[in-house]
């Protein structure tokens, strides 16, 4: 029976994959019987592939979201793209197009170079809270009402927070977390004279300060 959705399609290929488990753990003593379970676990495979096996692969346009392959100007086409990548790819955009930063959000992944869809969806959350902060500073500056005016700023100054963490977020994914200590050390040569140099290392403080003299 053909699935009707991406879900049940990947559900299907998982109890497909789990009839190939049991007949090669625990084969059935009429060979046949094996067999048929086999040939129904690859229709089985078949028709959910139908659905998430996708004939016209997209590419990946601006942004690193998915557009379709006859679109000029786009980038490299997608190894193994299937039906849930492109969907996801479609909500995202969506999502960014709901929050009012659809260009916002798909230029700060592209400037960043978004590789994978965490980027991609941090990126446009990093867009919407620099417009929702921009759009409380505009109405701060605006308003007459000191208080007010005073509240709007303080909300708008959490935004750019939330923003700027988002930048450190992103740093952090790509480089593992580690993090790059520049530490100053002096070497006192023959003489009192110092030489003074940089010592770089990752994850923590490994600096050596040498008296030599």
């Amino acid at each position: 029976m053909k699935p009707e959705s991406t879900v049940a399609a990947y559900t299907q290929k998982l109890e497909a994959r789990r009839i190939r488990q049991r007949v090669r753990d625990c084969p059935d003593h009429n060979q046949h019987i094996d067999m048929m379970d086999l040939r129904h676990a690859d229709l089985m495979d078949y028709d959910a592939d139908r659905i998430l096996v996708l004939a016209n692969p997209p590419v990946k346009g601006v942004g690193g979201e998915l557009a379709p392959s006859n679109v000029p100007g786009q980038a490299h086409a997608v190894q193994h793209p299937d039906q849930v990548s492109l969907e996801a790819s479609v909500e995202r955009v969506g999502l960014a197009d709901r929050c009012g930063v659809f260009n916002l959000g798909l230029d700060a992944a592209e400037t960043v170079g978004a590789s994978n869809a965490l980027e991609q969806m941090l990126t446009h959350q990093m867009a919407a809270a620099h417009k929702a902060a921009m759009d409380l500073l505009a109405k701060a500056s605006q308003h007459r009402d000191s208080v007010e005016a005073a509240r709007l700023t303080n909300a708008s100054s959490r935004l750019m927070s939330v923003y700027q963490h988002g930048m450190l977020t992103l740093n952090r994914l790509r480089t593992g977390g580690k993090q790059t200590v520049t530490v100053q050390h002096v070497n006192v040569g023959a003489g009192g004279q110092a030489v003074i140099g940089n010592v770089q290392t990752g994850g923590g403080v490994e600096g050596e300060i040498r008296n030599n003299g």
